[in-house]
């Protein structure tokens, strides 16, 4: 199996954290800790609740589609999915696995985007917005509810941590736009280069595929922007981790262009990799 180093935050901590024995990264979650008052913890069963109120109704709907077994997904999702988390992998001659959250991730993103084919925040609010967040005596009904949002783009809603009404800005209609939240160290540029791939090899084999080869990532800062640079210059983590399957290695046709290039590509695919920073000074430039 893995070893502890390969799924082992890579930030510094002061003091150790508590940890579910026998727990594996690469598993979905059956139990979590709670701190029981005595400062100590206790283990509960299940998956810790997300506070974010989307997020426990979609993470159901997901795990009822990867226990089916993908159904709807493109064969070309379908196989990616298949080869990245349907069996062991063997990077510097040991067993590896892609951890569960960087899973659950890529595999969100698919099911609602191919699958449930969401393109617009208001509808996919309306899906999977939990009913402590809608608020019974607030609203009749999310009919009424939806028509506001596709009025104003804002989403009025009830915080169910203090049941107080709340305002959401949602993006403009026909821009779509996900977001998966992770903590820091668990594997973020890892979901970055799912995407990549995915898009990629969606654009493709699938006809009439709306997705793109041109990958842009934005770091929100120098500091971000190095360190993802050390995973992306020259595709280094694409060809360090089995991100893409053998028989498909000689399609894979990228470019990887960071903010300092000034080159040109003539490849079928390109990634850059900026800061916000830069895009900024252009706009100032223009």
């Amino acid at each position: 199996m893995p070893t502890k180093d390969q799924h082992q935050s890579v930030i510094a901590l002061e003091q150790a954290l508590p940890e579910v024995p026998g727990r594996k990264a690469w598993e979905s979650p059956n139990c979590y800790l709670e701190k029981d008052g005595k400062g100590g913890y206790k283990i509960n069963k299940g998956r810790r609740p997300s506070k974010t109120i989307l997020v426990n109704n979609i993470r159901q709907e997901v795990d009822r589609w990867r226990s089916l077994g993908y159904p709807g997904a493109s064969e070309t999702s379908r196989l990616l999915l298949e080869f990245w988390f349907g069996k062991n992998h063997i990077v510097n001659r040991e067993i590896f696995l892609f951890r569960f959250a960087q899973r659950e991730a890529i595999e969100t993103t698919i099911y609602l985007y191919e699958v449930k084919k969401m393109r617009d925040n208001a509808l996919l609010a309306e899906l999977f917005i939990e009913e402590a967040a809608v608020g019974a005596d607030m609203f009749t009904n999310r009919e009424a509810i939806l028509t506001e949002m596709k009025q104003t783009r804002k989403l009025r809603r009830v915080n169910p941590a203090n049941n107080k009404e709340v305002q959401q800005d949602l993006p403009p209609a026909g821009l779509t736009r996900y977001c998966a939240k992770a903590a820091t160290g668990s594997g973020k540029t890892f979901v970055m280069a799912f995407l990549a791939v995915w898009s990629f090899f969606h654009r493709k084999f699938e006809k009439r595929s709306p997705l793109a080869n041109t990958i842009l990532i934005i770091a929100p800062n120098v500091i971000v922007y190095e360190r993802l640079k050390t995973d992306f210059a020259d595709g280094k983590v694409f060809y360090q981790y089995p991100f893409i399957p053998d028989e498909w290695k000689h399609d894979w046709q990228m470019s990887f262009i960071m903010r300092e290039d000034q080159v040109k590509t003539s490849t079928e695919g390109t990634l850059y990799l900026t800061n916000i920073h830069q895009i900024y000074e252009s706009k100032l430039g223009d």
